[in-house]
């Protein structure tokens, strides 16, 4: 009987995993993740922002020179931000109007170098920094993205795994 108790443990834990890190369970099917996008615009210090960032970047990083920039809160042990990664991937690649940044919050940087070793990513990715969280809400869960218009110098915060074509409504593009 104590048997049957555990198994039935461990089968509860699986399924509460595989729920909240969104895996899918077959491959051509995409985790239904709901987009959480907050009501109002937030203000971003964008000078304050390149600062952080390319202390982080392994190059540097003009803002001004983007209508739109993502960044992108994401870790390396994440099913939903490898499957996100592809989608940045090909988006920075098309769009020469977009800059997307991604900040690893991964717990050292040996699991972030790890990754990139393996999957090559097209955009500038760095760890995340006191210098950089101070600039953003408290992250509780990746991926995050935070969509920063550079005229108006504001931020709306997206929570959960992107698509391509919400990704590219989020930014207002085609």
């Amino acid at each position: 009987m104590n048997n049957k108790k555990i198994f039935f443990g461990f089968l509860v834990a699986f399924i509460v995993a595989l729920n909240l890190y969104h895996i899918p369970f077959k491959k051509e099917v995409l985790a239904d993740v709901q987009i959480q996008e907050e009501n109002q615009d937030q203000r971003m210090d964008l000078s304050a922002l390149e600062l952080a960032l390319n202390s982080q970047l392994n190059r540097t990083v003009e803002l001004s020179k983007y209508p739109h920039v993502i960044v992108n809160f994401w870790a390396s042990w994440c099913p939903s931000c490898k499957q996100e990664n592809l989608v940045f991937n090909q988006l920075f690649k098309s769009r020469n109007d977009v800059l997307i940044v991604g900040i690893s919050v991964d717990k050292n940087k040996t699991d972030l170098d790890n990754y990139l070793t393996k999957t090559k990513l097209n955009y500038p990715v760095g760890m995340n920094s006191k210098g950089i969280a101070v600039l953003f809400d408290d992250i509780v869960a990746v991926p995050t993205h935070f969509f920063i218009n550079t005229a108006t110098k504001t931020v709306k915060k997206s929570m959960g795994l992107l698509d391509e074509n919400e990704l590219k409504s989020m930014l207002g593009i085609k």
